[in-house]
């Protein structure tokens, strides 16, 4: 059976005009106008995959008279220490906190080593790498604050 065949046939009074399509373009009954309809929503692990890339996409950056290319990340948290260096204050809590909440996280797993705690020894570095954004966040967005 062709697709003409499964539409009706329209009358011969019928007249297609303001609101009255032709009928052979109207949706037939139970089927939907939008049959694929919207794509699934996977925007959080999509989001979190796209951010990991870009922080970690290789970046060129001047050095002086040096060119060097690094992790887009790392030439951040350069800007952020030269920044702090310079007398930037909120600069300088952010960083102070990040390099507290590392050394307390540092000296966590090193007990944990010796207590031969082997789950949080074997950290999964994409999470240490979240918790260290997120730390830093946290130290602008209450630098902000003050």
């Amino acid at each position: 059976m062709t697709k003409a065949a499964k539409r009706p046939q329209p009358a011969s009074d019928y007249e297609v005009g303001y609101r009255k399509p032709p009928v052979h373009t109207r949706f037939r009954k139970g089927q939907s106008g939008n049959p694929r309809g919207r794509p699934r929503d996977g925007g959080i692990e999509r989001t979190r995959r796209i951010v990991l890339e870009e922080a970690y996409r290789k970046v060129t950056v001047r050095e002086g008279e040096k060119v060097v290319e690094m992790p887009a990340i790392r030439a951040v948290m350069r800007s952020h220490l030269r920044d702090a260096l310079k007398g930037n204050g909120p600069n300088q809590r952010a960083v102070l906190g990040l390099v507290q909440a590392l050394e307390s996280q540092t000296k966590a797993e090193k007990s944990a080593i010796e207590a031969n705690d082997n789950e949080l020894a074997e950290r999964d570095p994409n999470e240490i790498a979240r918790s260290i954004a997120f730390v830093l966040a946290e130290a602008a967005r209450s630098a902000n604050e003050t």
